[in-house]
């Protein structure tokens, strides 16, 4: 009886460590956990909108000057601007500014300046960013007393500008951009500094979207 008792339980023994030897050995695979996200893209802008402000002060400064020859109420310049492809965009511009002009310190003139314009530029680093270089092609009126004459002073033409600038951008839109242009344009027989010719310096303040 011992040796039926003996071979039983290895006869157990030995089946136990069968079904042992056939459970897997290895813990089963976590899922794998979602790999981490990575950080979030800079944000591209395709529009702006800006105001030059060297106008505007040269025309609130000239307001209040007795002994300048010039008496300008209003002087605005603004701009458009889409970015058509990272590199390149498009855009308008529209400058005006109407006062008094005072030749003679006696016989006033009202006098209005209108120009509107297309620009093309070309940002190296892309998207809004840094340096550009840019041209304007568009059209300007000048005139004295509702008259676009040369011999009272005003003209209708063309205007041609070459521009180069750095535009400065934040995270939230706001962009400063300084700038220096040379334009080709009709001129006046007046001397007025707001009229295009020549080179000009340039401060551009505006929001990106």
């Amino acid at each position: 009886m011992k040796k039926i008792a003996c071979v039983l339980v290895l006869a157990c023994v030995i089946t136990a460590g069968a079904f042992a030897q056939q459970k897997p050995t290895t813990a089963p695979a976590e899922p794998a956990k979602p790999a981490a996200s990575s950080a979030p893209a800079a944000k591209v802008f395709k529009n702006s909108i800006g105001m030059d402000v060297v106008p505007l002060i040269y025309g609130l400064y000239t307001w209040q000057d007795e002994d300048s020859y010039t008496y300008i109420k209003v002087c605005f310049s603004f701009s458009y601007e889409r970015l058509l492809v990272p590199h390149f965009s498009i855009g308008g511009n529209l400058d005006t500014w109407f006062g008094n002009l005072n030749p003679t310190h006696g016989d006033d003139k009202s006098d209005i300046y209108f120009a509107l314009s297309g620009e093309g530029r070309y940002y190296p680093m892309a998207n809004f960013d840094k340096l550009f270089f840019g041209t304007a092609l568009g059209f300007n009126v000048y005139s004295v007393d509702g008259k676009t004459k040369k011999d009272r002073g005003g003209f209708v033409g063309l205007l041609f500008a070459v521009k180069t600038g750095y535009k400065v951008i934040t995270s939230k839109g706001f962009y400063m951009e300084p700038s220096l242009s040379y334009t080709l344009s009709e001129g006046s027989s007046y001397p007025w500094h707001l009229l295009p010719g020549g080179w000009d310096a340039g401060l551009r303040l505006g929001f990106s979207f």
